[in-house]
C-alpha cells in the first residue's frame, strides 16, 4: 500500500544483540548517537513484469538504482513484513504505521535487531514534483 512508501526522516535508531528463541523485539536496545544512522530512508515497492514484487531504491533523479526481490511474509493495514530473497533465510523487516504518522522498521536476525522510528519527510522527490 501507498502508506508503507516514500522518504522518510529517521529520527531514532537503536541496536541490540539477541538471544535464540527472543520475542521481545518491543526492546529496542542501545540508541545510536546522531550521525551514526542515514538521516533519511527511502522505501518504496514494485511489482516486476514478471509478477515478482522488489524494494526499490532511486537516485536524486529518480531512476531506479538498485532492487532487491521480496517475499511478504505478513500483511496487515498498519503493518508489512518481508524478506529479501538475498538475506539470510532467519532475517525479517518490518514496517509498522502508528497513528500519529510515525512508523517503526525493525530488522531482525537471529542475533540482531535494528530499529529505527520514522517520520514522513516533507521533501517530495524529483519525480514527485509538478
Amino acid at each position: 500500500a501507498a502508506e508503507f512508501q516514500g522518504v522518510w526522516d529517521v529520527r531514532q535508531h537503536y541496536s541490540r544483540t539477541l538471544r535464540e528463541g527472543v520475542t521481545d523485539f518491543d526492546v529496542l536496545g542501545e540508541e545510536s548517537p546522531k550521525g551514526k544512522f542515514p538521516s533519511q530512508m527511502e522505501i518504496r515497492f514494485r511489482r516486476h513484469q514478471s509478477g515478482a514484487i522488489q524494494q526499490v531504491w532511486s537516485d536524486s533523479s529518480g531512476e531506479i538504482v538498485r532492487s532487491k526481490g521480496i517475499t511478504i511474509l505478513d500483511h496487515t493495514e498498519r503493518a508489512v513484513t518481508y524478506r529479501a530473497w538475498s538475506d539470510h533465510p532467519t532475517w525479517e523487516t518490518r514496517l509498522a504505521l502508528k497513528p500519529d504518522g510515525t512508523a517503526v522498521l525493525q530488522v531482525r536476525s537471529l542475533k540482531h535487531q535494528e530499529t529505527f522510528i520514522l517520520r514522513r519527510s516533507n521533501e517530495k522527490k524529483p519525480q514527485e514534483q509538478p
